[in-house]
This record gives C-alpha cells, sequence and structure tokens, in this order.
C-alpha cells in the first residue's frame, strides 16, 4: 500500500497536540503532505519516517532508533487528486486581444 518515496497527508495528529513522549521531537501535523523517506516495521505496526521530518537526534533515548510515525495516522495521495492541485497552480495562458 505504501512505498518510500511516496506523498501522504496526516490525517491524525493528535500525537503532537498532546504532550509528545518524545520532548524536542519533530511532530507531523494534520493536513500536511510529507515524502516517505522510509517504512519500519515493529512487532506491533508499521512506522513512517519522512523526508521532511528528521528525528535523529532522538536515537540515543529511543531504543538505538529514530522514533517514526504510525502509519494509521496518514493517508496516500493519489497522482489524480495531485493532478488537480498541479492545474491549480499552471500558469494561465495569456490571450491575444482579438
Amino acid at each position: 500500500m505504501f512505498h518510500v518515496g511516496q506523498l501522504v497527508v496526516c490525517v491524525d495528529d493528535s500525537m503532537a497536540r498532546g504532550a509528545s513522549p518524545f520532548p524536542g521531537a519533530h511532530m507531523a501535523r494534520r493536513g500536511t503532505i510529507y515524502t516517505v523517506r522510509a517504512i519500519i516495521s515493529f512487532p506491533i505496526r508499521d512506522v513512517f519516517l519522512f523526508e521532511e521530518l528528521n528525528n535523529e537526534h532522538l536515537v540515543p533515548e529511543y531504543f538505538g532508533a529514530e522514533p517514526g510515525f504510525a502509519t494509521e495516522r496518514f493517508r496516500p495521495l493519489s497522482d489524480s487528486r495531485l493532478a488537480i492541485f498541479r492545474q491549480m497552480l499552471a500558469p494561465i495562458p495569456e490571450h491575444e486581444p482579438a
């Protein structure tokens, strides 16, 4: 379902709004788009690491691994959905007066 390099959007940032279990962590925000840097599988869940959010500074405090973000808090962005926004951002061609 998910793959490295994919764009995803955060749909649940409840961890960012509460007391963080990782003081000093860069947290995901609802509605923000992120690029998957890695997908790590743990026995209880899979987590993402993102290009835009680097928490490597927490490796010593977090069992020797960078803390990630639970995949269930994100939804994939499809190319067809992104195409709508790309069209909105495309320059409008100028028409010569008749």
